[in-house]
């Protein structure tokens, strides 16, 4: 079963994606924010993360860089309620494995992108 975590600093939006992971079958952590979501990268092991963009601390394209200097990175999904284009540019660029928009996030299509990148 794959182990999720999910870094959201608003509550109702964390407990929604976390909902739709773990009712899809998947193992899911919550963070609520940047630090605790860097500690737990640092200390267990995952296989993909959910983070929001802007988040206390550390945001979510610190996150990403974090992940993606790591020896076997794995995928990172941003979400979003405001994305600059220079945002975007630096998600695609480090690596960003999908990029959505919190205001029209439809967790079924964010739970399929999940199932597609944990396919072997």
């Amino acid at each position: 079963m794959p182990r999720i975590l999910v870094a959201e600093d608003e509550a109702v939006n964390r407990e929604m994606v976390a909902a739709a992971l773990e009712a899809a079958g998947h193992d899911v952590v919550r963070a609520e924010d940047g630090a605790i979501a860097r500690d737990a990268l640092l200390r267990e092991s995952f296989d993909l993360l959910v983070t929001d963009l802007q988040m206390p601390v550390l945001t979510g394209l610190d996150l990403l860089a974090l992940v993606r200097a790591q020896p076997n990175p794995i995928p990172v999904i941003i979400v979003s309620g405001t994305w600059t284009r220079e945002e975007k540019h630096r998600a695609r660029t480090l690596g960003a494995a999908a990029l959505f928009e919190k205001g029209s996030l439809d967790l079924r299509e964010l739970v399929r992108e999940v199932e597609r990148l944990m396919r072997p």
